[in-house]
């Protein structure tokens, strides 16, 4: 089955398909202490109570809970069809389903058990905040989960990659895909004129929206002309500014 994406949202539903997401929400009465500072881990457990799969928060100083609107958590934790395989024991009596979150909270914390009714744990803001989906997205490309494409330097260095990102992120990429190319049939896109750096940046951000500029320093110059023929005005525009910087 071939899935088109329209749009953003399109992209998210897809992932929601194949992944199980987890979310955690801060409630809170004391309107001085709406917002509050954590760290966070996720580990889904399978039924004698093992760690399966683990996901943490990636930045040490923590993220920011805003109680009844804004929650972090992890859009790719488990594939679905592990948790619907038998085999693996991850569901209960009744598909129940062991999730244990661990919480490491900055400053002073009081708890207190609070009623709480009709509470939305999913509206739109809160799962497409974009620190979470930068990071679940960057965690896609490094993981190398479900990877149907392989994308090659100069000088043959390989990276895994999705054709359904690709497609959705570059107009040249989705054109490569949509015709009976050489690329589309050996499911490779070579790329003779970009070294292995250059191409892990372009890759990275396509995933993420991100750069690192420590990264891209050496390779701004490279990097321009990659983005020229396969990428967005936004990363060429930040690929400029910095090799401008080093020029002064």
């Amino acid at each position: 089955m071939v899935y088109e994406i329209a749009s953003e949202k399109d992209r998210r539903s897809y992932w929601n398909r194949i992944y199980c997401y987890t979310y955690i929400f801060k409630i809170c009465e004391d309107k001085n202490k709406q917002n509050q500072r954590a760290k966070y881990s996720v580990s889904v457990l399978d039924i004698d109570g093992k760690r399966k799969f683990i996901a943490e928060c990636g930045r040490p100083e923590g993220r920011i809970f805003r109680a009844g609107t804004e929650g972090h958590g992890f859009l790719m934790i488990v594939p679905r069809e592990i948790l619907l395989t038998p085999a693996h024991n991850m569901l209960g009596p009744d598909d129940t389903l062991q999730i244990l979150c661990e919480l490491t909270v900055f400053g002073e914390m009081v708890n207190k058990m609070v009623p709480v009714y009709n509470l939305n744990l999913y509206c739109e803001y809160e799962l497409t905040s974009l620190g979470t989906l930068a990071s679940d997205f960057g965690f896609l490309i490094n993981s190398g989960i479900d990877c149907d494409i392989i994308v090659a330097s100069r000088h043959g260095v390989q990276f895994n990659a999705h054709r359904l990102e690709l497609k959705a992120r570059s107009k040249v990429f989705e054109a490569m895909f949509e015709h009976e190319t050489k690329e589309k049939a050996e499911n490779r896109i070579e790329i003779p004129d970009l070294d292995g750096p250059v191409i892990r940046e372009m890759l990275k951000f396509i995933y993420s929206g991100r750069i690192d500029e420590d990264e891209i320093n050496e390779v701004a110059s490279e990097l321009l002309l990659a983005v020229d023929k396969y990428y967005s005005p936004r990363l060429k525009s930040l690929a400029n500014n910095i090799w401008r910087r080093k020029l002064q």
